[in-house]
């Protein structure tokens, strides 16, 4: 059994789309959303689910203008079942692969998650356009010594989406929460989860299809704009970053202590310096710009190029997988065609 979690603002429409999708899917276990929306559409929400007729439970509380890591903090003491995941919602799991993952976690004990291949689509529902479907990039994370693993992460960072240990998952957020006060865009429930969850165990990749992440026009490309406050918290954030590893993960050794200060270093001087710093800048400017000159539409369409040149990195990749793995297709087509229907999404 799952507690799948979902912190949301102000997209009822996504919640009833995700809920719909479980139901077809015949899950069991419990849904848990943390809801930031304004008192309208957390209303039109709770009676969706009201009315629904689910055979599942669902636990939906309101917790207005919230960050992410708040509602995290506070749903994690509805979690009742020993496997859960949080997620974005538009991020759309494939529940005969999380089966196959509690399998796998249940076998494997030195793990602490397991997932599979994520991918990803932009769809522009106002004007009926869809890109290629490709692979959102991520690893296992298999090394035996938990300091490789933190290396492993640090040095090449992906967003590992898994099935996680409900026990684990619980210590992972009461790690990030002593962080929320520095949160830049939604860092600190993203990634300090992450760093911790490789440090408590290995992380699988099956080659099942795992998710569908949901890329829409109401959904921007780039950073968020609150990052344009990311130098002001930078270095509150590293250096807290560094204090509350080294203090809840009890890393005793001084030659154990100085590897992790200068991987947490190295990770932050490498997110500062990054290309999607130059990325959000150029969006904004760009944006700012046509909404200027009222002709918003072609930044939009910037948007859509510079997704689909992105795309083109994971996108034959993609093809070969499919290729070999009639279960994967049938999988993915089910969820797929789901979500491109207007009907069912609207």
């Amino acid at each position: 059994m799952l507690s799948i979690i979902i912190p949301t603002i102000d997209r009822p429409k996504y919640l009833i789309t995700y809920i719909k999708l479980l139901k077809i899917q015949n899950f069991s276990g419990e849904l848990i959303i943390g809801d930031s929306s304004n008192q309208k559409n957390f209303n039109l929400l709770s009676n969706y689910i009201s009315n629904a007729s689910l055979k599942f439970k669902v636990v939906h509380k309101n917790f207005p203008q919230k960050k992410i890591i708040y509602c995290l903090k506070k749903l994690t003491r509805y979690i009742n079942y020993n496997y859960c995941c949080w997620l974005g919602d538009d991020d759309y799991l494939c529940l005969d692969s999380v089966k196959k993952c509690i399998l796998f976690l249940n076998k494997n004990k030195s793990y602490s998650g397991a997932g599979g291949v994520c991918l990803e689509t932009f769809y522009n529902f106002n004007l009926n356009q869809k890109s290629d479907i490709i692979i959102h990039p991520t690893k296992s994370i298999e090394d035996e010594n938990p300091i490789s693993r933190l290396n492993n992460i640090m040095t090449d960072y992906k967003v590992l989406y898994s099935i996680k240990r409900t026990e684990q998952f619980k210590k992972q957020i009461k790690i990030a929460t002593k962080l929320e006060k520095y949160d830049i865009s939604n860092f600190v429930p993203e990634v300090i989860p992450i760093f911790v969850q490789c440090f408590q165990g290995k992380i699988k990749y099956l080659n099942i299809f795992y998710m569908l992440r949901l890329q829409t026009n109401i959904r921007n490309i780039g950073i968020n704009p609150r990052l344009r406050h990311l130098h002001k918290n930078f270095v509150n954030l590293k250096n807290l970053t560094k204090k509350y590893l080294l203090d809840e993960l009890n890393i005793d050794k001084k030659k154990d202590q100085d590897k992790i200060i200068k991987l947490v270093n190295f990770f932050f001087k490498f997110k500062k310096n990054s290309h999607e710093s130059d990325k959000f800048n150029f969006f904004i400017k760009l944006k700012k710009f046509f909404i200027k000159f009222k002709i918003e539409s072609i930044y939009n369409f910037f948007k859509n190029v510079y997704f689909y040149i992105y795309s083109k990195k994971y996108y034959y990749k993609l093809i070969n997988l499919k290729k070999k793995n009639n279960i994967f297709n049938k999988n993915f087509n089910k969820i797929h065609s789901f979500l491109l229907n207007k009907n069912n999404f609207l």
